[in-house]
């Protein structure tokens, strides 16, 4: 994320407040010299934080969830002696952006950020699983999304995802996630989208 606006109307004029800008010295992901352990954060208590628990059982890798967007920043707060990598959804964290930035420009050597679209367009990227025409709808998004019809694009994902799999035997479910997803050679191919930004292990 480079620059985030908010869309003010007053009657049929439209004008556009910056709410956010990246900085230069704001830093995405820091990981050189950093080792193990550290904190894997996320917003929720769903399917992607429970996700993300099976996968680190039983290894140094502790995962919380901060119950919301919002919870985050108060989260590291409490936390900021702690190397955190979090994993948030981008399409709808741009009301906390500025101030969880602000956050990690204080403790750069302690707080990573890492913004995927959402855990359900994590999966659809990792090639897990074959839905025809799905290379378009990941290509292009703003092309198939009615604004109208879906908050953000995690909503659209979501959705997506679950209708795509319904009646298989990896049916996705936003609430529990399947062991279809949790067995580590499909959770592998998941979390190797971000595995780059992640602290050394």
């Amino acid at each position: 994320m480079e620059e985030i606006y908010e869309i003010k109307t007053s009657k049929k004029l439209h004008t556009f407040k910056k709410i956010y800008r990246r900085q230069k010295d704001y830093v995405y992901a820091k990981a050189e010299g950093r080792t193990k352990p550290f904190a894997l954060l996320t917003e929720d208590s769903h399917a992607g934080y429970q996700f993300y628990r099976y996968h680190y059982d039983g290894t140094s890798v502790v995962c919380s969830s901060a119950g919301s967007n919002s919870g985050i920043f108060s989260w590291l707060q409490e936390h900021h002696d702690e190397k955190v990598f979090v994993v948030a959804d981008g399409a709808a964290f741009g009301s906390e952006m500025s101030r969880v930035m602000e956050l990690q420009h204080q403790f750069p050597d302690k707080i990573t950020l890492c913004l995927p679209e959402c855990f359900e367009w994590l999966i659809l990227q990792s090639g897990l699983i074959d839905i025809p025409g799905l290379d378009a709808v990941l290509e292009n998004p703003s092309e198939g999304i009615d604004p109208q019809r879906y908050f953000s694009w995690e909503n659209f994902f979501e959705e997506y995802l679950i209708q795509q799999t319904a009646g298989t035997h990896y049916a996705y479910s936003k609430s529990q996630i399947h062991r279809f997803y949790t067995v580590r050679e499909n959770s592998s191919r998941i979390v190797a989208l971000i595995a780059a930004k992640m602290p050394k292990t």
